[in-house]
């Protein structure tokens, strides 16, 4: 697995720490929408990773135009925000959506283990195959993957849209 090929989503002017919101405008949301459609001819899994201050205040798409890109695509999102309010809902719902997670840094010494951390998960990831019978095509169909293993986590994605086979 090559970890050589990254899109820059959106460059800002770097801040001293993470807690300090760079100036300008921030688009997390349109920026995590033109990493998904970049990545869409990529094959297999792809990684997505989301660095931001928490605060969207220019986006034009909704959270939920981009949730739903995300639940179609084959990327993995993950976040890692400086901020410390919990009311972070599309973040939750992007990252869950797709099988990832959100890191929280206090500052710019957390983000090395941040990163490491995301690219340990994502490397140790399986893909289960899973063809369905007797389901109705479109919509989103609620999949729950759990070990019978004790001491073993599962992270999933939360379910799948279905599409007709191709004929």
């Amino acid at each position: 697995m090559s970890f050589s090929r990254w899109t820059p989503v959106q460059v800002s002017r770097a801040s001293a720490s993470p807690t300090s919101p760079p100036s300008g405008r921030t688009s997390v949301l349109d920026g995590v929408y033109v990493a998904l459609t970049t990545i869409l001819p990529e094959p297999g899994r792809s990684l997505v990773v989301v660095f931001t201050d928490g605060d969207d205040v220019s986006s034009w798409l909704v959270g939920s135009e981009v949730v739903d890109s995300a639940a179609r695509s084959n990327a993995v999102v993950y976040a890692v925000t400086s901020s410390r309010r919990r009311e972070q809902r599309v973040l939750e719902q992007l990252t869950s959506t797709t099988g990832g997670d959100i890191l929280r840094v206090a500052s710019t010494a957390d983000l090395g283990s941040a990163f490491e951390k995301i690219l340990r998960a994502f490397r140790s990831r399986y893909v289960l195959s899973y063809t369905p019978s007797g389901v109705n095509f479109g919509g989103f169909h609620r999949l729950d993957v759990r070990t019978k293993r004790r001491g073993l986590s599962v992270k999933a994605r939360a379910g799948y849209i279905g599409v007709e086979p191709a004929k």
